[in-house]
């Protein structure tokens, strides 16, 4: 009996940290895609950095920045001046 107690905690142990690592890869997953539909806009539309900020689901334009840069190594406008726009 002791054994079966032990792996059932063991499982479920098992079971919360695979349910929360599927998670963080999804939520993950999302923000990449978010960004590459950002960057995507940013290169092929006139739309300003908040508008696409906001059309890609962001809730604060200094936060997409923020993980803009982070992705890419730059902020969304200089993405744009580079490619010439």
């Amino acid at each position: 009996n002791v054994n079966y107690a032990e792996q059932t905690r063991v499982q479920e142990r098992l079971q919360q940290y695979f349910q929360a690592l599927s998670s963080h890869y999804a939520e993950g997953y999302l923000m990449d895609y978010r960004l590459q539909q950002a960057r995507k806009l940013l290169l092929s539309t006139d739309m300003k950095v908040a508008e696409v900020s906001f059309e890609t689901g962001f809730p604060s334009v200094s936060y997409f920045i923020s993980l803009y840069k982070k992705a890419y190594g730059c902020s969304p406008s200089r993405t744009r001046a580079e490619n010439g726009l």
